[in-house]
């Protein structure tokens, strides 16, 4: 599954090496589109945790998890939390 692939990246990798966040995103979006957003939002906020950490704040990789995150909450109607994320 997807999911145990990422554990397995992860462990070999690291969990703050640059490339596990789009690993992440991209996992979360699949949930999201497959409209799991339980699923989808710890996968996001992890990828949005490791972006902060270690890429800069104007990354665009940073912008793009941002704005993954404001459309998860807009789908699972929390337009507070995505009017948040949607202005950074």
């Amino acid at each position: 599954s997807s999911s145990k692939g990422l554990e397995i990246h992860e462990k070999i990798r690291g969990l703050q090496q640059k490339d596990v966040a789009p690993a992440l995103n991209s996992l979360g979006i699949l949930y999201i589109q497959m409209d799991d957003y339980e699923k989808a939002l710890p996968l996001s906020q992890r990828a949005l945790e490791i972006s902060e950490k270690v890429l800069d704040q104007e990354h665009p990789d940073v912008a793009t998890t941002l704005n993954n995150l404001a459309l998860l909450y807009e789908s699972m109607g929390d337009l507070k939390r995505h009017v948040y994320f949607a202005k950074d």
